[in-house]
């Protein structure tokens, strides 16, 4: 049955895991993984109870909190902690102290790949159903951008148009178009406004760097889907 494989899945899982941290305790990479056959079940089963969910969520808690003692200067492990506690412990006073890591991660001079990823599900979350508030927000996108990097750019972009703040959107499609000219993702969204205002010049413009950029065509439906708007 369904809910068989899933419990099998599960038990392979908490195993491996579980195993993992045992044979390599001082390993960030071991209690993510663990934390994450903890949360699985929350996020697959309909038939847990309450208690079961916090006690499983609540484990989950204490390998994030695992990841941020051996690894203090990451930003995924208090990301990780503020996305269980904004959505299931609401009442969380810890909440603060992770957006406050959050926050000051952000303004490190350089950040990791898995520091942008981090950002990136930060955001998203905040944009779909996280309660950040817009000053937190705004102070953490003014960090990232100090970075000039390429993905920090680009959340500060997403994080301007999810605000409406159309004049400061534009403002950084033009730092990344300026700074990444052979971006096909910047090109893509240069289409993007050039259709929004309907100008046919930033179109053509747009159109000719995507297929500089995007020689296989890989994106050619929403292309096509862009150019028939």
């Amino acid at each position: 049955s369904v809910l068989f494989a899933r419990t099998q899945a599960w038990s392979d899982q908490f195993t491996m895991a579980t195993s993992a941290v045992r044979h390599h305790p001082e390993s960030p990479r071991a209690r993510f993984f663990l934390a994450r056959a903890y949360e699985y079940p929350v996020e697959q089963s309909q038939d847990l109870t309450r208690d079961q969910k916090i006690g499983l969520l609540s484990a989950a808690r204490e390998q994030y909190k695992a990841m941020l003692a051996l690894d203090p200067g990451a930003l995924a492990p208090s990301v990780l902690l503020y996305f269980i506690d904004d959505i299931y412990f609401p009442g969380n006073p810890e909440r603060e102290v992770w957006l406050d890591n959050i926050e000051k991660g952000s303004a490190k001079d350089k950040l990791s790949a898995s520091d942008l990823n981090a950002m990136f599900s930060f955001f998203n979350c905040a944009v779909a159903t996280c309660s950040l508030e817009d000053s937190r927000g705004n102070r953490i996108i003014e960090n990232l951008g100090k970075s000039r990097e390429f993905d920090a750019l680009l959340l500060d972009y997403s994080w301007q148009m999810h605000n409406q703040r159309s004049e400061l959107a534009l403002e950084q499609l033009q730092i990344l178009a300026q700074n990444f000219p052979g971006k096909t993702r910047v090109s893509y969204l240069l289409l993007d406004r050039a259709v929004q205002e309907n100008n046919i010049g930033d179109m053509y413009q747009a159109l000719v760097s995507i297929y500089r950029g995007d020689g296989r065509f890989r994106q050619l439906a929403r292309l096509q889907s862009l150019v028939a708007e």
